[in-house]
């Protein structure tokens, strides 16, 4: 049996360690982070890397032109998607901060678009918004490390959107669980944040699984098929 974890940062492990039978999409947030994924994917056959630019890494740039060179070195990599990108109203207090969020989801948006790419989305106090943006966008989305409420998850499967399950339980994500079903749920580490290691995808399919009441084995293949369509691979 396959085990896709479909969001990790590989970039912060000093030692890598794999689950047998592993696939890890190892997600880029920064300029600097995108090097490093395509470094690590280089090097790892189980590994794909996604590339973006994620809100938080944009609070403070003066110049966003900057973010068009980055956007070039994105070009002429190989990744499996664009991400993690989003918005992110935890962090981004004031009107330029969150402009610039704006300004550079945008960006990603379109550059998804033109290379024909799924996205990653990160959205912190912000999934409404961020869902409703996507909806005008004809691109495959998963909702990374998903904390929306139920109506939001409800809208968003209801426009094909995928909701990803970190590690990390709580009774809205058991419910968010229940109401959109394992034919939209797909899983992931987030490690080393809220993951420690690869090893807690176990974590994550143990959430599902209690939830809905059906078989660990049973998520690990419903959501394996649910991220390699979702990939395209």
């Amino acid at each position: 049996m396959v085990i896709f974890d479909t969001h990790c940062h590989l970039d912060k492990f000093n030692k890598i360690e794999f689950i047998n039978n592993q696939i890890a999409v190892t997600c880029g947030y920064s300029h600097e982070a995108n090097q490093k994924a395509v470094e690590i994917g280089k090097i790892y056959k189980s590994v794909y890397c996604a590339l973006g630019i994620a809100p938080h890494t944009v609070l403070d740039l003066n110049d966003l032109t900057i973010v068009d060179e980055w956007i070039e070195f994105i070009k002429h990599q190989k990744p499996i998607a664009i991400g993690e990108i989003g918005l992110d109203y935890h962090w981004g207090k004031t009107k330029e901060q969150i402009k610039n969020e704006k300004i550079v989801f945008e960006k990603m948006l379109c550059l998804a678009e033109e290379l024909k790419l799924p996205v990653l989305i990160h959205s912190r106090k912000a999934e409404d918004e961020v869902i409703d943006r996507l909806i005008n966008f004809e691109l495959p989305v998963l909702l990374h490390c998903y904390s929306g409420n139920r109506d939001s998850a409800k809208k968003a499967v209801k426009h094909n959107m995928l909701i990803s399950i970190p590690p990390i339980k709580s009774d809205l994500k058991k419910k968010v669980i229940k109401d959109v079903g394992l034919h939209n749920l797909v899983i992931e580490t987030d490690a080393p944040y809220l993951g420690k290691n690869l090893f807690d995808i176990y974590k994550s399919i143990s959430i599902i699984s209690d939830a809905l009441g059906v078989s660990e084995e049973k998520v690990e293949e419903k959501t394996y098929e649910n991220a390699k369509n979702f990939f395209n691979i």
